[in-house]
């Protein structure tokens, strides 16, 4: 196993509230999946702090989110970018109260996932996981003073 440069990997993520959401505080952890083999054939999975990773190593992104304003934030959407050492792992993208989107070129544009392409060689064809570049969450409601919640993603390292 060698030592991978996560920390750079968590500066890389953006946070990007909407100019309503001022009260809105967002901090995001990554994490790798464990699996421990028990006695009895079961497999246990147990997510830590992701201090080190080797490739096919499963890593979870997870932004925690908190309205610390008095007032409720609106037309809030959160961003993070899948890092380019990074497949982003296929239905791995938890939304309660938001709507998930994805881009494949660089943040430029966003879609639902089944409706993500590329273009290249003036062909269209839906993106492949490994091309999305970033995940967004754009909530359909206000979030309520001091409401909080947790957004996750997952990824395979490369």
């Amino acid at each position: 196993m060698f030592r991978h440069p996560l920390m750079a990997l968590l500066l890389a993520a953006s946070v990007v509230p909407s100019a309503a959401a001022g009260g809105l505080a967002a901090s995001q952890t990554v994490e790798r999946q464990v699996r421990i083999s028990q006695p009895d054939g079961e497999v246990l999975i147990r997510w830590e702090p992701a201090g080190r990773a080797s490739p096919g190593d499963q890593l979870r992104y997870s932004m925690t989110w908190r309205n610390e304003s008095s007032q409720p934030a609106g037309n809030v959407v959160l961003s993070v970018p899948v890092p380019a050492e990074m497949k982003y792992l296929e239905n791995s993208a938890s939304a309660d109260g938001a709507v998930v989107t994805y881009s494949a070129d660089g943040g430029a544009s966003f879609a639902p996932r089944g409706s993500l392409t590329i273009t290249a060689d003036g062909t269209t064809r839906a993106a492949l996981s490994e091309e999305i570049t970033h995940v967004r969450w754009s909530f359909t409601s206000d979030i309520p003073p001091d409401a909080e919640g947790v957004l996750r993603f997952s990824v395979v390292l490369r």
